[in-house]
């Protein structure tokens, strides 16, 4: 089988999986229990089953190791700690790199066996000491030699979850081939074919109205008629909800937050607001560089938020909402805001403005930190100090 010509259908629907993963492991994070286990548990073994059809060797070892330990998380024979989480996210994101590796060449060599080799280590010891207790039976504390423990108490059994009947399997199955993976450069071409459809109308229209002839201007009047709804159709086959980029952002934000010392509760509102996928595919950078301007500048650490009276953990909010015939885009935080008189003093130091600038509203103050290169940290980390972010 040439898989070369599905290597982008494969790619695409691992992000779609990868994107799950991450979305469960935030959650799972937070303390939402096991139903994101098994929602962690489906997402990774669709990938393995993909890549094993592909041939992509690194990625299905990769993920056969994933499963395996969100198998024993999913039984409850490995707690869900901090160490754990943190072995799933790095695992991740190996498997996101291994699988945009392998897509792109399949000869090309990937190595995982560091990252497999941590989730075997881990499982093994989960197993182990799963193996030590009767996972059955409860016993009491033997209190001395000569005491006969009582008869085992049975531990309760999860009921087997029903069988579903042929009906619904086929009802399940139909639901799903309802929906079909386009290429968005096939819409594209469709809107510019409509576009030219709609002028030709146009056209047919005017000649019908000087030819006084009711047949053809009743023919012209229904071609009109289904050019429009067509032009409809297409229009809204584009149209796709803010949250399929909205959601990615929240593992940015998690590592970001970590990786500053700051505790950070994001949330997205508007999710499911429709906007044209070219508008979606533009927008993710500048809301990026947002959200990370508001974790660096923004938003305090704890202790100088608690020293504010505030509380430690600091609320970040990504939303969209509908404002007459827009789509406005929020980022917003409960951080410490801007500080004027710090932005004054690094454009005279950065030369963007002169000193006998005069009095500048509060509005034109603003405006200097989108200018490029302007940065108010003087210290250039991972993060910030290149003046790039709301010029972007």
């Amino acid at each position: 089988m040439n898989t070369k010509r599905y290597a982008d259908l494969f790619r695409a629907e691992a992000r779609e999986r990868l994107a799950e993963m991450n979305t469960s492991l935030l959650a799972l994070e937070r303390g939402e229990g096991s139903d994101r286990v098994a929602e962690l548990f489906r997402a990774v073994h669709t990938v393995k089953g993909m890549s094993a059809a592909m041939g992509y060797v690194p990625v299905r070892d990769l993920s056969h190791a994933l499963e395996t330990l969100l198998d024993l998380l999913r039984r409850g024979a490995l707690p869900v700690t901090p160490a754990v989480i943190e072995t799933l996210f790095e695992s991740v994101d190996t498997l996101e790199s291994a699988i945009v590796a392998v897509s792109q060449d399949a000869n090309e060599p990937v190595d995982v066996s560091s990252a497999v080799a941590s989730l075997e280590a881990m499982s093994a010891t989960a197993q182990v000491e799963a193996e030590g207790t009767n996972p059955t039976m409860e016993w009491p504390v033997m209190r001395g030699a000569s005491e006969t423990p009582p008869a085992p108490r049975p531990v309760a059994q999860r009921p087997t979850p029903p069988v579903p009947t042929a009906a619904q399997s086929q009802a399940a199955q139909d639901k799903a081939h309802r929906f079909v993976r386009v290429d968005a450069a096939r819409l594209d071409t469709l809107m510019t074919l409509i576009g030219e459809l709609v002028i030709a109308r146009g056209r047919l229209q005017d000649v019908a109205r000087k030819a006084t002839n009711p047949t053809l201007s009743e023919i012209v009047l229904n071609a009109s008629r289904l050019i429009g709804s067509l032009q409809t159709e297409i229009t809204t086959a584009r149209m796709v909800p803010v949250g399929q980029a909205f959601e990615r952002f929240e593992r940015m934000v998690r590592d970001t937050a970590h990786s500053l010392g700051k505790k950070v509760v994001f949330e997205i509102l508007g999710s499911d607001i429709e906007v044209d996928k070219s508008v979606l595919d533009e927008i993710g950078e500048p809301v990026m560089h947002l959200l990370r301007n508001s974790l660096d500048h923004g938003v305090e650490t704890p202790a100088e938020r608690r020293v504010a009276g505030k509380s430690a953990v600091a609320k970040l909010t990504l939303s969209a909402a509908r404002e007459r015939s827009s789509v406005v885009i929020r980022v917003s935080d409960d951080g410490r805001g801007i500080d004027m008189n710090r932005v004054l003093e690094r454009a005279l130091a950065a030369g963007l403005i002169e000193a006998d600038h005069g009095l500048l509203t509060d509005s034109e103050i603003l405006g200097l930190i989108a200018r490029p290169g302007f940065s108010t940290t003087s210290k250039v980390t991972e993060i910030s100090g290149r003046g790039v972010g709301l010029d972007v």
